[in-house]
């Protein structure tokens, strides 16, 4: 009878931790979108992956404006393209390296700020971009909206890690994309 007891302890003791928050090393992907508005709005989106890579697609809205006024998209671009690239209709497609310290700061933003139990969050109101946050964990992708003027702060810090971490990342122009 004791021997049945000790080997049913444990499995219930790996049960309950696997249970708990998510670790850190099972978030595999991290995604981030901006929708343009009706003003100069940069829409863009980037995905961070735990295998070191990066990748920015920057959509055609405003592009020479934004890139004359939005720090983000100044540094991203640099003085190295001519106006007809910036002008283009297409989706101009940007890569990274991220190091696995950059990656693993974000995961764990995105596990401290509980980014697994966020709902969307959603103003009445018109004329703003629309973020959406999205990360894989086994394999299981879940996305949060963010829209408004007054998000929740755990949200509001997340958009800043992640453009802060874009401001810091070395880009390199990949091409064009319709999608």
């Amino acid at each position: 009878m004791r021997i049945l007891i000790f080997l049913t302890l444990p499995i219930l003791v790996f049960a309950f931790a696997k249970s708990g928050p998510p670790e850190i090393s099972e978030i595999e992907n991290i995604s981030f979108s901006a929708t343009n508005c009706f003003g100069v709005c940069p829409a863009y989106s980037v995905d961070f992956t735990d295998s070191g890579i990066a990748e920015l697609r920057w959509k055609p809205y405003h592009r020479k404006i934004i890139a004359q006024h939005d720090s983000m998209f100044a540094h991203i671009i640099g003085n190295r393209f001519p106006d007809s690239i910036l002008e283009s209709s297409k989706i101009l497609v940007f890569s990274a390296k991220i190091d696995v310290m950059q990656f693993e700061s974000l995961t764990k933003l995105f596990v401290a700020n509980k980014f697994f139990e966020m709902s969307d969050w959603r103003e009445n109101m018109t004329d703003l971009p629309t973020f959406y946050f999205s990360a894989v964990r086994d394999s299981i992708e879940k996305t949060v909206l963010m829209y408004g003027l007054n998000p929740p702060k755990d949200m509001v810090e997340l958009k800043n890690a992640i453009e802060k971490l874009i401001r810091k990342m070395d880009w390199k122009y990949i091409g064009e994309s319709e999608k």
